[in-house]
Formats: structure tokens, C-alpha cells, sequence
């Protein structure tokens, strides 16, 4: 655990500094010493912000096999999917963790709106906003990633979100 939480720290050191490549031998280095659940999430993560999607899936299983119950890592395994085009797995690790992730919920709409379920789509955004918040949405990018994913114009009234059944935009 000890050698676990060291390699993560080094790591996030070198990421923090802009040196990914060194913070990638460090991931590596760690896990070669240590199969750490919190390893692979954390090297998933790195890969993920290279644009290594499919290295990133692979971290993320890892890390999935050693804590299965771990929404983070569910939740990017299902980014990774959407992001390679895989919208149905993308929807069904989305859906797996709906009820304990607002990042679950927010992708899980933009998987709708990619598969062309818009109406679904809308009501899930809907949902997600209600229970989360126009500031949360925005703080976590939500809002952003929707209107440049999809040209979706999300209307405000009086900084309220759309009710649930009504079309935002």
C-alpha cells in the first residue's frame, strides 16, 4: 500500500508539473511493484489526457477487477467508450452508476444524444440538472461539453434549469 500511494503521489507530482511522460514510467514503475486498484485509476486518468482512450480502457478494467464498487473508474471506462465510438457500452457502464455519479448522468446524456435519442436525451440532461445544478453543470463542464458536442443550446430561465418533459434550447 505504502509503494501504492507513493508512486500515485510521485505521479501526480510530474503531472503537475506538465511532465506526463515521466509521470507514465512512474505509473508503470508503480504497477510493475504494486497492482493498485488506485494505480490503474490513476494511470487510466493520464492516458485518458494523452488521448490514449484505448490504453485508458485497459487501465480502467484493471482497476475495475481489483475494486469492482468503484464509480470513478466505471465512469471512465464509459468515457472511453463514448469517446472511441462505443456508444452502447459507453451506456451500459453509464447506467451502472446513474444513481451515485453526476458525471454518470450528465454522460449518459450525451451517449443518448450521439445514439440520436434526443427526447431521452433531453429529459436525461433534465434530470441530471435538477438534481445537480446549473452551477455543478457548469462547474464540471457539463454544460460546455453538450452545447459544443451537439449544438445544443441550453436556455435558462431566470438561472433555473428546463423541467423534466420540457425541450431546453
Amino acid at each position: 500500500m505504502l509503494i501504492s500511494r507513493r508512486a500515485l503521489n510521485a505521479a501526480r507530482a510530474h503531472v503537475a508539473r506538465g511532465d506526463l511522460n515521466a509521470a507514465a514510467r512512474t505509473f508503470r514503475t508503480g504497477l510493475e511493484r504494486c497492482q493498485s486498484a488506485r494505480l490503474y485509476q490513476g494511470y487510466g486518468d493520464l492516458l485518458m489526457q494523452r488521448g490514449d482512450f484505448t490504453g485508458a480502457l485497459d487501465a480502467y478494467r484493471s482497476s475495475l477487477k481489483l475494486a469492482p464498487d468503484n464509480d470513478d473508474a466505471t465512469n471512465s471506462l464509459g468515457w472511453c467508450f463514448y469517446k472511441t465510438g462505443r456508444l452502447n457500452k459507453a451506456a451500459v457502464f453509464f447506467r451502472s452508476v446513474l444513481e451515485r455519479s453526476m458525471h454518470a448522468q450528465f454522460n449518459f446524456a450525451l451517449v443518448l444524444l450521439a445514439q440520436g435519442e434526443h427526447q431521452a436525451a433531453a429529459g436525461a440532461y433534465a434530470t441530471a440538472l435538477e438534481e445537480h445544478g446549473v452551477q455543478i453543470a457548469q462547474q464540471i463542464g457539463a454544460v460546455g461539453d453538450h452545447q459544443v458536442a451537439f449544438g445544443l443550446a441550453v436556455v435558462f430561465v431566470e438561472g433555473q434549469p428546463p423541467r423534466r418533459g420540457e425541450r431546453s434550447g
